[in-house]
């Protein structure tokens, strides 16, 4: 062995010299990559999976404290806006293709697509946690993303805290597929910002609108807003099977609520009635609490095989104010339609609701 380590001295010395260049060399390389790179390429990546719409990776990159409503589903139902054209374009056909509500399909679309340029570093707030050394690694997540429209409008894509929402009453309010149920006023905790797609419940009709929520703090009266819509109700032929394919007699006169079957939202059945006129004109009143007046719906009737049909083309609302205690009338143009069976010459109804002749 001596004999063999003498004849093939230089060797080994080769040996040991190329495997401590070796060592040395992936230590300084480690060392370069955790005080020089690690850092960059955590934050390249949290870019990349938002400039590539893997909102799945954005929502693990988020800097989250609280996930009760910070969910996948939440982030993507809201991005799902914010980043397809073809959904924006499936919202305006539906909702708002026939009304004023905006100039033209293109106008919308621009107002709520955020996906025409490419972001960098800079238009993301990290949160950074500690530092990275041989020992341990810095925890970096994204806090915001700061996006544009086509107007180069900008807003956040981040976690917003404490919004309220003013109903008219017992309503129900889903906004991003996730259902909260109001008494006058409800509140979301955290929730990102953004684009929404909002469906809103009252007195057994059901509006949609899409709003940028962008800031905490923020106290939002559902009832004004600008671009809210109603959703006009498809029949359940089950609960009509039986309808008699004659028109039946309805008398004249004013119909008080009986029955009220919503789940929430029930107006009063002693103050809430439809008024059938002889010109064909008629009203809905729903009386929501002692507090505050209600809402008034007009338009006109028809009765066709079986059924009442009313077509409401006028809504009259109140603001309540809880400080002077006044309410405020405001009337805006709708386009609603209620569908009811005829049951008797005195009575009809629907899934929602059952009116009696009392006057």
């Amino acid at each position: 062995m001596i004999k063999w380590v003498n004849k093939h001295q230089h060797l080994i010395v080769t040996l040991i010299i190329s495997l401590l260049l070796f060592i040395i060399m992936t230590v300084l390389s480690y060392l370069i990559y955790v005080y020089g790179y690690y850092d960059k390429i955590k934050e390249n990546s949290i870019l990349e999976n938002f400039n590539s719409f893997k909102f799945d990776r954005v929502h693990d990159d988020l800097y989250l404290k609280d996930k009760d409503y910070l969910t996948t589903k939440s982030l993507k139902n809201m991005t799902d806006l914010m980043f397809n054209k073809k959904n924006l374009e499936n919202i305006y056909d539906r909702y708002y293709e026939n009304t004023n509500k905006y100039s033209s399909k293109e106008d919308f679309i621009n107002k709520y697509y955020y996906g025409t340029s490419t972001l960098t570093n800079k238009d993301i707030e990290f949160y950074i946690n500690g530092k990275t050394d041989i020992l341990s690694r810095r925890i970096s997540k994204s806090i915001s993303y700061r996006i544009k429209n086509v107007y180069n409008e900008e807003t956040k894509i981040g976690v917003i805290k404490n919004i309220i929402f003013e109903t008219l009453g017992d309503d129900s309010i889903t906004i991003d597929g996730n259902t909260i149920e109001c008494h006058n006023k409800c509140a979301i905790k955290r929730m990102y910002s953004g684009v929404h797609s909002l469906e809103y419940s009252h007195a057994g009709f059901t509006y949609y609108s899409i709003a940028l929520i962008d800031t905490s703090n923020r106290t939002i009266r559902v009832n004004d807003l600008k671009n809210l819509v109603v959703i006009s109700k498809d029949l359940d032929s089950t609960f009509f099977d039986e309808i008699k394919t004659k028109d039946q007699e309805l008398k004249i006169g004013i119909y008080s609520l009986s029955k009220c079957n919503l789940s929430s939202g029930c107006p009063s059945t002693t103050y809430s009635y439809i008024t059938l006129n002889k010109d064909n004109t008629c009203a809905f009143y729903t009386y929501i609490t002692l507090d505050r007046a209600g809402d008034s719906y007009y338009g006109t009737y028809k009765k066709e095989n079986g059924f009442l049909i009313m077509s409401f083309s006028g809504h009259t609302y109140s603001v309540f104010d809880y400080d002077t205690k006044k309410s405020t009338d405001i009337s805006v143009d709708t386009d609603i339609k209620m569908t009811f069976r005829i049951d008797s010459n005195s009575k009809f109804s629907n899934q929602d609701y059952n009116f009696e002749l009392k006057a």
